[in-house]
């Protein structure tokens, strides 16, 4: 019993320690507790909890980082420093910016410097609230003012800006902005709108021609005179040319697999990329005849516009056309007593008749844009004469213009008079409490001491208006809306979802209102409304109830004999016999004993009818629900069921585990229970060891499910057991569960210490049904070659090279395996297919040698009988290009970074030299030059990479900066290519330069891995030439020049280097590029 105690004296410190120096000591000794520790830090000094950032940087949540910034702003400051030095840190910042910085909102009024500080260096998600914005142009308009730009456009809700400032001030603003040629695909009229019409509309018509239609605002500014704020980015220290090439396995993924039906074509459905581009096309909204009218007297005043369009207005044929130019004229009249009286003195004389629908919408438009219900009344007198027809009197309208109708009615509640019958019979049938008519203070005032009046004798209509405007001062209000709403359904529910008159309606409301906190609330205040239990037991005969709070609260405090627990529970069993229905199991197990279920268990299990079997399988499903709880050592757990037993023993005390794994090892059944039990326990291996024997299978599907969901460690014993089962098991007979972790596991799903053997376990699993659902687990054995064992390895590579290398299997991929691969298709094979990865695989496995000795045994072991079957095949196949796809394949993998760099292995001079030796014997040197050179510059990489180790053996260890090992490794490599270079002429002939350098050329473009540090490293390489004080040499490196110096960041010691030489070549070359470009020729 010490733990519950432990417990809540954990809880009780976490709660109110607040000594600074007793939390610090806390938090140190659950440190490697974070959820604990945390609890603590919040009540630590401020000086420590800045220090302690950066070492919870990754584990920190939104929520952490409020508590802690509300105590100390400056953690917000010390979390971004942080940050920008986290990876991992930021790839979560990143995923959730907008909770990260929604929690620094508390710092705004804490040290709003600080705030603004990071909003300026950090904030890109959309704009401040309005509150927000408020309180900082009133309180931080220095710092406004500062960078106005950038508030306006991206951080402060512009509406609320204008409001904040003086027209003098928004008239600078958008003068500034105007300036501003960097914001040109933000700046517009409908951005600044806001600001504009904070200026009088003397002024607003001239300043609006000057800044949009003139645009005489003095010299741009191009470019931000600050830096603007921008979400951190990870630092690519990993970003070098040290990373072999690795092939994504799901270019082998065979999808004919039994366990997952071929995947058919996507659909161009609503949840496709294809759909999705296909809609991101055909939302770019072309502009109406509307809105281009709109666009062309956009910066027009009322006269200029009425002037222009008053004449189009007469000549124009269609209804569409007229209805534009009015709708034009009624924005450009801005509400403005005078305009909107010219307006409807040319509506009423000259298109009073009009088609209804234009009118409809001149009125609909005047209401809504104008709030028309405020003009004068002989204005008003003019649209209602324009009206005529549309309903605006109470009669029938067609069509009925409801705006109109409901702006009459307003009107009329303003100016305190009372509407005609006919108006109200027609504002009842479209009922409106004009909160969305955006009225002032005392127009809303006004509506609350009418409204209610005109609505007396419609209850309905009365309760919208009372809820819509909180109207509280009515007397005795709730009493008599629950006079009314007696024996009216429609009204209880209003009242009901309006939380009106609740208490006193509460009789009429349980009938209706079958949910839980109606049972609750007749417990506590009229348990009469319950009556004997009848009533529930027909809601739960109709359908599955969540009522489990009232039947225990029923249990508790009614559960005395032949009180309403009992009633409930008689009403409900007598309903389960006339209609045994399962929606009725489980109230019935919660309001009955232990004993009675297992007895109703029992009794049930003997019918052995369906329905019975059904419903006693119902009630173990629900047993855990009754009191007193189980021992089920007392009780057969054939009556329990397997759920019962499993919600007993899983959250039993850890000192019965023993004794609960012994019971159910005795039972089939109970095995998958058994070895849940005992994971990660010292019972594992036992119990697992006892199953696997019986049950294979199970044992199998449990331990996958539990391993390979969390990444956890897994035992080594435990990977052996389940490794055997995978081994001797068929294949196809697996759970589909472990088929589907087998085939389509996520890598990060592994446990890292057996994530080399178990892709050799899938991959001979998988061979033994089909070899094509193996490739996607051997490119994985490929990526970790270096951690498979030697032995699995050599007997994969054993097995290809004795088995498959034919001219069949070269010839026709599909003896092995073809997805992609056409067979009439020798000359452009792609790398893609089964052949290539196990050349690959060879490949690699040739320079992973740790010693001397295991060199020379895989030379003669696998390196000599591949290159004896190799030459068999050359030999007999006519159209060689097959197979030189393959050994070009072989060839690139032997460029094996990781084992040149490893100092645990040994030099692979050896294997180039053999490699070559064998390849001279079939392969002719001048027909296949090519292929020469690559094993050539391989070599050459290979000696530059051990070079650098012998500088800086520590050069390539951890993820740290690798620019120092690049340096030395491409300042070296180019001196082994400019030796090569002059060897090669002093051997040969000087025009093979050309070929050298075709050679260069195509080494670099497909070896070289394509990162961000590759143009630098060529640089390098070309510096390393240049060291090499040959003619040669510098005709290479000129030609790497020609090809990468557009793209070089700093080259000039290379263009200097490459001018000041003493080759009259070199320099020819240079001025003729330089001509050339001159003149446009490239």
């Amino acid at each position: 019993m010490s733990k519950p105690g432990v417990n809540k004296m954990k809880h009780w410190l976490k709660a109110n320690l607040k000594d600074p120096q007793r939390c610090e000591e806390f938090y140190t000794y659950y440190k490697n507790d974070f959820e604990d520790s945390i609890k603590y830090l919040k009540s630590c000094s401020s000086l420590f909890i800045i220090n302690q950032v950066g070492n919870i940087i990754e584990k920190l949540t939104p929520k952490h980082l409020k508590v802690l910034c509300q105590i100390c702003p400056t953690v917000a400051k010390a979390y971004f420093e942080c940050l920008l030095k986290n990876n991992n840190a930021i790839m979560k910042y990143r995923e959730c910016e907008s909770e990260f910085f929604e929690s620094f909102k508390c710092i705004l009024k804490l040290d709003g410097n600080l705030y603004l500080e990071l909003i300026e260096s950090y904030y890109t998600q959309g704009r401040l609230s309005s509150t927000a914005t408020q309180y900082i142009v009133k309180n931080f308009k220095i710092n406004f003012l500062a960078k106005q730009e950038l508030y306006t456009s991206q951080i402060l809700d512009v509406n609320t800006l204008a409001t904040c400032l003086t027209p003098n001030e928004c008239r600078d603003l958008v003068f500034n902005l105007a300036k501003a040629e960097y914001l040109q695909d933000w700046f517009s009229y409908k951005s600044v709108e806001p600001l504009i019409k904070r200026l009088s509309l003397e002024e607003r018509t001239c300043f609006k021609k000057l800044i949009f239609i003139d645009k005489a605002v003095g010299e741009k500014v191009k470019e931000w005179p600050y830096k603007k704020p921008e979400c951190p980015y990870s630092i690519n220290i990993t970003d070098n040319i040290f990373d072999d090439e690795e092939y994504n396995n799901y270019e082998y993924d065979c999808y004919e697999d039994e366990e997952y039906p071929k995947i058919p074509r996507m659909l161009v459905t609503k949840k496709s990329p294809r759909y999705c581009l296909m809609h991101m096309h055909s939302v770019v909204k072309k502009k109406t005849l509307l809105d281009q009218l709109f666009d062309k007297y956009r910066f027009a005043g009322f006269f200029k516009t009425y002037a222009e369009l008053k004449n189009r207005l007469q000549a124009e044929s269609t209804i569409e056309g007229r209805q534009n130019i009015l709708l034009v004229l009624i924005s450009k009249s801005g509400g403005v007593f005078e305009h909107v009286e010219t307006l409807m003195k040319l509506l009423t004389e000259k298109h009073k008749n009009e088609p209804s629908n234009l009118r409809a919408t001149v009125v609909r438009s005047l209401i809504k844009r104008l709030k028309f219900w405020r003009v004068p009344e002989d204005t008003w007198s003019l649209m209602l004469t324009f009206a005529h027809g549309l309903g605006l009197d109470g009669h029938d309208g067609n069509p009925l213009c409801i705006e109109g109708l409901h702006a009459v009615i307003l009107r009329s509640i303003l100016n305190g008079t009372t509407p005609t019958a006919d108006l109200m019979k027609a504002y009842y049938n479209h009922f409106t409490t004009f909160k969305d008519f955006g009225l002032k203070g005392s127009e809303v005032m006004q509506v609350k001491k009418h409204l209610p009046t005109i609505l007396q004798g419609r209850p309905k209509e009365f309760v919208d208006v009372v809820s819509t405007y909180k109207i509280k001062d009515i007397a005795n209000l709730e009493d008599n809306l629950a006079k009314s709403a007696i024996g009216n359904e429609d009204l209880i529910n209003s009242l009901f979802d309006k939380r009106i008159a609740r208490r006193q309606l509460i009789a009429e409301t349980f009938p209706i209102k079958q949910f839980e906190a109606s049972y609750i609330n007749a417990l506590r205040h009229d348990p009469s409304l319950l009556g004997d239990g009848v009533i529930f037991a027909s809601l739960a005969v109709k359908e599955k109830t969540n009522h489990d709070r009232f039947l225990r609260t029923l249990k508790i405090y009614f559960g005395e004999e032949a009180g309403l627990a009992d009633q409930h529970l008689a009403a409900l069993s007598n309903a389960l016999n006339i209609a045994p229905k399962s929606s009725l199991v489980r109230p019935i197990a919660m309001l009955s004993n232990t004993e009675c279920i297992i007895k109703k268990i029992d009794e049930l299990r003997k019918n052995k009818t369906n329905a019975d079997l059904k419903l006693a399988s119902r009630f173990q499903n629900s047993i855990h629900t009754c009191k007193p709880h189980i021992n089920i050592d007392k009780v057969d757990w054939k009556i329990l069921g397997l759920k019962a037993v499993g919600n007993n023993i899983l959250i039993s005390k850890s000192s019965a585990l023993e004794h609960n794994i012994k019971s159910c090892l005795q039972r089939n059944e109970t095995f998958p229970l058994a070895l849940k039990l005992a994971l990660n326990t010292a019972f594992e291996v036992e119990t697992f060891t006892f199953v696997v024997v019986r049950r294979p299978k199970i044992a199998l599907q449990v331990a996958v499910s539990y391993y390979f969901n969390a990444s956890l460690t897994m035992p080594p014993e435990m990977w052996k057991i389940v490794k055997e089962i995978i081994l001797t098991l068929d294949y196809n007979k697996l759970p589909r569960k472990v088929l589907k972790h087998l085939a389509y596991i996520h890598k990060s799903e592994i446990p890292k210490n057996i994530e080399a053997d178990y892709w050799t376990t899938v991959y001979q699993a998988r061979m033994r049904v089909k070899r094509e659902k193996a490739m996607p687990a051997l490119c994985m054995v490929e990526k970790l070659l270096h951690k498979v064992d030697k032995d699995v390895v050599t007997k994969i590579v054993n097995d290809f090279i004795k088995n498959d290398i034919t001219v069949k299997n070269l010839t026709n991929y599909d003896n092995l395996y073809s997805r992609d691969i056409e067979v009439d298709k020798p000359s452009d094979v792609i790398n893609n297919n089964c052949m290539c990865l196990y050349m690959r695989i060879i490949a690699k496995y040739l320079v992973f040698a740790t010693n001397s000795e295991e060199q020379c045994e895989i030379i003669k072991n696998t390196l000599n009988p591949f290159f004896d079957h190799i030459e068999i095949v050359w030999k007999d196949m006519e159209d060689k290009s097959y197979i030189v796809n393959c050994l070009d394949a072989f060839l690139k993998s032997l460029k094996c970074t990781r084992a040149f760099k490893d100092p645990r292995y040994v030099s692979c001079e050896l294997i180039f030299t053999t490699v070559t030796s064998r390849l001279s014997s079939f392969m002719v040197l001048k027909e296949y030059l090519y292929q020469y050179m690559k094993i050539n510059f391989t070599q050459l990489y290979c000696s530059a990479i051990k070079s650098a180790l012998k500088q800086n053996p520590h050069c390539f260890e951890g993820n740290d900066d690798k620019s120092e090992a690049m340096h030395i490794v491409g300042n070296k490599f180019g001196e082994l290519i400019g030796n090569g270079i002059v060897d090669l002429v002093s051997e040969y002939f000087f025009s093979i330069i050309e070929i050298y350098k075709e050679g260069l050329r195509y080494f670099i473009s497909e070896y070289i891995p394509y990162k961000e540090s590759r143009l630098n490293f060529i640089a390098t390489v070309t510096r390393g030439i240049l060291k090499i004080d040959k003619l040669e040499a510098y005709l290479v490196a000129e030609n790497l020049y020609r090809e990468y110096k557009s793209s070089w960041m700093n080259s000039k010691d290379i263009t200097e280097t490459l001018r000041s030489c003493k080759y009259q070549e070199i320099k020819y070359f240079l001025s003729h590029d330089n001509f050339a470009v001159s003149n446009h020729f490239y």
